[in-house]
C-alpha cells in the first residue's frame, strides 16, 4: 500500500493517463506514460545542476576533447557522486518546453537526444518518438507535458524505495489494462528501486518494459 502522499501522486498520474483516451485505448496508456514518468524523474534529478552543465558544454568542446572525455566531464558537473554518466546538454526542461508550444514536439525530441548516451538508449527502446508524433498530431502533447511538469518526482520528495512502490503500483495498473501483468515485471521493480542510486531504478523499470533481457542487462551496467 502506498503512503497517503504517494497515493495522491499515483492518482494524479493515473488521471493524466486518462486524458489519453480517444487516440489511445487504456491498454495503450503505458506507451506514453512510462516513458514520461522516467523522463520527468530524470528532469527533476538534473534540474539543480542544469545551468552549470550548459555553461560547460561550449567550453569543453572548444578544448577539442574527445566525446568520451566531454561526457565524463559533464557527468561530474551534473553530479560528483554519481558513478555512471548522467547529464543533458539541451536547453530544455519540462517547464521550458512549455514556452514554445508550436515547437513542442520537435523540442521534446531534441531534449531527449540531449541526454547522455545511456539514457538515450532507454528511450530508443521505448520507441517514444512515434508517440510524440501521435500526441502532437492529436493536439494532446502540450497538455500532457504541462501536467507532467507539475509532478514533483525529485528524489528529495520521492525517495528511491518510495518511488519503487509508486512505480510498482502504476505498472500493475497499466498491466491490468493491457491484461499483461507478469511476475517478472513486479520482480524487476522491487529489485530496481531498492538500489542505492537515484537513476538505476528508473532505468531498470524502463528496460523491464522492453522484454529484452540482453538489453536490460547491458543498460543496467551502463546506468
Amino acid at each position: 500500500m502506498l503512503a497517503e502522499g504517494h497515493q495522491r501522486l499515483a492518482d494524479k498520474i493515473w488521471s493524466v493517463a486518462n486524458k489519453l483516451r480517444g487516440p489511445y485505448r487504456p491498454p495503450q496508456y503505458r506507451k506514453v506514460m512510462l516513458p514520461l514518468i522516467v523522463l520527468r524523474r530524470l528532469d527533476c534529478v538534473l534540474e539543480p545542476t542544469k545551468d552549470q552543465v550548459l555553461k560547460q558544454v561550449d567550453a569543453l568542446k572548444a578544448k577539442k576533447l574527445s566525446p568520451e572525455a566531454i561526457e565524463k566531464a559533464l557527468a561530474k558537473v551534473a553530479s560528483k557522486d554519481r558513478k555512471q554518466p548522467l547529464f543533458n546538454t539541451s536547453k530544455y526542461t519540462f517547464r521550458k518546453l512549455l514556452g514554445e508550444p508550436s515547437g513542442i514536439a520537435r523540442n521534446l525530441t531534441n531534449y531527449i537526444k540531449g541526454f547522455s548516451p545511456n539514457v538515450r538508449k532507454i528511450f530508443e527502446r521505448f520507441e517514444f518518438e512515434a508517440e510524440i508524433e501521435k500526441l502532437d498530431a492529436n493536439n494532446m502533447l502540450f497538455e500532457i507535458i504541462k501536467e507532467f511538469s507539475e509532478l514533483d518526482l525529485h528524489p528529495d520528495t520521492v525517495l528511491n524505495l518510495e518511488m519503487g512502490y509508486l512505480f510498482e503500483y502504476l505498472i500493475r495498473k497499466f498491466n491490468e489494462q493491457a491484461n499483461d501483468s507478469t511476475l517478472e515485471t513486479r520482480k524487476f521493480i522491487f529489485q530496481a528501486f531498492r538500489g542505492r542510486y537515484t537513476i538505476p531504478p528508473v532505468a531498470q523499470v524502463a528496460c523491464s518494459q522492453s522484454r529484452n533481457s540482453t538489453f536490460v542487462s547491458k543498460t543496467l551496467r551502463l546506468i
